[in-house]
């Protein structure tokens, strides 16, 4: 009987490392997937603000991709970046 226990015992240890070596896998895929798909064009985002509020309206547009939450946040960015620019304009007028 202790033949088999052994066997089993060494079967449930290898799972129980593959397991943990997937689960240690997808957490580093989510893991820069986050921070590709949200962290850095949130970055991005706060930076523009950052330059626009301390007067510097030469900021280049981000880019726009996609549909999501950030490209929607984007774009209001981009908008709100021209808004100021003319109206900055018009007050120079």
């Amino acid at each position: 009987m202790a033949l088999p226990l052994r066997i089993a015992a060494r079967a449930f240890q290898g799972m129980l490392i593959y397991l943990g070596v997937i689960f240690v896998t997808t957490l580093l895929f989510l893991n820069l997937l986050v921070v590709f798909a949200i962290v850095r064009p949130v970055r991005r985002l706060s930076t523009m603000a950052d330059q626009i509020s301390m007067g510097n309206l030469e900021v280049p547009e981000l880019p726009v991709r996609g549909r999501d939450e950030i490209a929607v946040l984007a774009g209001s960015f981009n908008r709100m970046r021209r808004s100021l620019v003319q109206a900055m304009k018009m007050l120079g007028e």
